[in-house]
Parts: structure tokens; sequence; C-alpha cells
């Protein structure tokens, strides 16, 4: 209905990819591996004696490594965590041994965790977002909704124009504009900058002529 609220949502949580090097049979090993990354947390964190839970859950899943060539998928350890401002401080530990008494290096530990919400769910700024069932809050509170994330409908961009989803809304706005206007609302993309009188530097004439070396070696032996 394009109201404009504050929005609450509520099952979204961070996580992490590690490697996974436990046995077949991975329940408990999971389960260790998460006792080991809350007990590493609270010793860093100065409380060695609390039992606060920081790993929400751990799940396998499969996947391709980041580092290295691999011919196939493996399997990773997926980290959710509690709360966000603990996932540097975990990464650091994973990285330094402090888990499991070994190193493990951590994937995807680099993107902030509402850019990482915006990807696991296909959102963009400044965009709409597409809820299942939302709960409102008490009137005087107007304007506030509650929503849980598996409700978050997913839409792939039709858009033509552009090769950033997240600008979609902005174009259609001008188009929306045009119509208005009497104006044509088939937006073409703005030809490439004409680059005149570009001189090559001198890396430049030596890689081509270097490459130029290498395909007639290998002509040679055809």
């Amino acid at each position: 209905s394009g109201q404009k609220t504050c929005l609450h949502l509520h099952g979204v949580f961070p996580y992490v990819y590690v490697p996974y090097d436990g046995p077949p049979e991975s329940e408990r090993h999971l389960r260790q591996f998460a006792s080991s990354i809350d007990r590493a947390l609270n010793v860093a964190l100065g409380r060695a004696s609390s039992t606060t839970q920081h790993v929400f859950k751990i799940s396998l899943v499969s996947g391709t490594p980041y580092y290295g060539y691999h011919e196939k998928e493996q399997q990773f350890m997926k980290i959710y965590f509690y709360n966000p401002l603990m996932v540097k401080k975990a990464v650091d530990l994973l990285q330094g041994g402090a888990v499991m008494n070994k190193p493990y290096q951590p994937h995807e530990a680099h993107i902030p965790f509402l850019l990482q919400f915006f990807i696991d769910y296909n959102l963009y700024g400044m965009n709409y977002i597409n809820l299942g069932a939302v709960k409102f809050r008490r009137p005087k509170e107007e304007g506030k909704v509650e929503d849980y994330c598996v409700k978050i409908y997913h839409f792939s961009s039709s858009s033509k124009i552009g090769t950033n989803p997240g600008l979609a809304a902005i174009w259609e706005d001008e188009k929306q504009r045009r119509r208005e206007m009497g104006e044509s609302s088939q937006i073409e993309p703005p030809p490439s900058q004409e680059r005149p009188d570009v001189q090559p530097t001198e890396s430049d004439l030596e890689l081509r002529e270097r490459i130029k070396e290498i395909v007639e070696e290998q002509d040679s032996l055809l």
C-alpha cells in the first residue's frame, strides 16, 4: 500500500561462514563449536565465568570457498550471532585459534550486518520493501509496524536502465514525470563518453607487445 513506517524486523541475525572440518555426524560437533565460541567471547570480554550465549545457531551449508581454486563445493558452518557487535570479535578469535584450539578462515565476515540483510532479501535503498504480513503497534504509535523476516517477498528488478537495481525506483519516477509532461517515457541509457586522443602509456605498450609475443608463440605450436 506504499505506507511510510518505522519498521521493526524480527528474526534477522548476522552470520559468518567457516569451513567445516568435523565428522559426518555433525550435531555434536556443531554444539561443541558454538560452546567454544561462546566461551572464547566471554573470556575476551573479561567475563570468563559468564555463561552468556552469543551464538544463536550453527547450520551446515554448501558453497565454493573464495580462496584458491576448488572444483567442487565444500561444507561450511553458517554461524548466526545474536548481537552484530560480537561478529568482529568472534572473527578475530576464530582467526587467532581461540576457538576449538585451531585457526579458522571466516568467509563473508567483512560485510556489514545491514548490507548483509539487504543482499539476502534483495532490498535496495530508496525502494519499497514488500511484506507478506505486518502487525501494527498501538494507535498512539502510529506509523510503526513489526514483521518477521521470512515474510519479506523477494522481487527481481525488471529495469533495463542502468546496472544498479537500487536506482529502479528513481528511474520509474523520472518516467512518470515525463509522462505527465507529455514527453516520451522511453529512457535510453546515455552513450559511453568519448575519449579522443588517449595516448597509450609505456607500460601499456610493453604489455601489448608481450601479449603479441605470447600469441605468436602459441600459434607456432599449433
